[in-house]
């Protein structure tokens, strides 16, 4: 008969059960409305109000002159920061943080999970991808990613006053 320990413990301290049920003190409830708004922010930012330029100023469906009085702009970039450059600025500054903050909240209600480490590299690249998105959207004055960048900072001084 093989003798079987079934309470061991892996390096974190956990038993096998604990890595199928990981404790927290956040309901399922609370983290399901957390990553509905780290879903909906990002979204938000990869399509912002009034779309996306489809062309090029210059050519229509077919590649002929469109004839008409639009702003410049290229395609991929965001329709909004064509006509409204401060609105822009506007929503992308408040869907920055909101994303932030909602990245935030999931690694605070996470802290117990057994997969730590593997969630918070997912959540800095999908971070990442978010400021890289933005910062090919936005007007040519906010394609530096340092504006996303700032975000993380703004909610550790927001967590520390």
């Amino acid at each position: 008969m093989i003798d079987v320990e079934v309470n061991i413990v892996n390096q974190s301290g956990l038993t096998p059960l604990d890595l199928l049920i990981f404790p927290s003190e956040a309901g399922y409830r609370e983290i399901e409305e957390i990553l509905r708004v780290a879903t909906t922010t990002f979204q938000a930012g990869l399509s912002p109000p009034m779309g996306i330029w489809q062309d090029s100023p210059g050519s229509n469906m077919n590649g002929t002159g469109s004839g008409s009085n639009e702003p410049a702009h290229t395609a991929g970039q965001s329709i909004m920061s064509s006509y409204k450059i401060l609105g822009f600025f506007f929503f992308y500054t408040s869907n920055s943080i909101r994303l932030s903050f909602s990245l935030y909240m999931i690694h605070v209600l996470t802290t117990n999970f057994p997969l730590q480490l593997e969630l918070n590299i997912c959540m800095f690249t999908m971070f990442l991808t978010y400021c890289s998105a933005i910062s090919e959207i936005g007007p040519e004055i906010m394609s530096h990613p340092v504006f996303a960048l700032t975000m993380p900072a703004l909610v550790a001084l927001v967590r520390v006053w």
